[in-house]
């Protein structure tokens, strides 16, 4: 009786365990440090992208890695956003503008670097398997195959 209770039990814990490790793909991947967000135009349009540089964009499959440099006492205080609106344009490949927000309230002269992973996966279009991303501040738009 109790080898059938012990296997009984061993086979429902498997079970849950194959269930759990399915993929959504509507979450971030794991290497993902933020989710990418979709804001409103007014608030797009008001976002600063005047108090810092973009340094480095890498694509890595569903993730987004950027550079930013900017001066301030210690980067690890920083807090990056990546936004779009819910618009696009319609040309042979979708495209969306981008707006990176930088949040650092430090007053020093010295200059950091910070690198923030952000999940694209918000800014997939129905019907397309591929967009440019128009980061500005940045002058190459990045392919975005999905």
């Amino acid at each position: 009786m109790k080898r059938i209770l012990s296997s009984t039990l061993a086979l429902i814990v498997f079970s849950l365990s194959i269930g759990c490790s399915s993929s959504n793909n509507d979450t971030p991947p794991l290497s993902c440090g933020r989710q990418a967000e979709i804001i409103n135009q007014t608030t797009f349009d008001q976002v600063n992208i005047t108090n810092y540089m973009i340094t480095n964009v890498a694509l890595n499959v569903d993730c987004l890695d950027i550079t930013i440099s900017s001066s301030g006492c210690n980067a690890n205080n920083w807090d990056m956003n990546l936004f779009s609106t819910s618009a696009f344009s319609s040309t042979s490949i979708a495209q969306k503008q981008l707006k990176i927000e930088l949040i650092n309230e430090e007053a020093c002269l010295a200059v950091f670097q910070k690198t923030v992973s952000f999940s694209l996966i918000p800014y997939r279009i129905d019907g397309h398997n591929e967009i440019n991303l128009i980061i500005q501040g940045w002058s190459t738009p990045i392919n975005y195959t999905y």
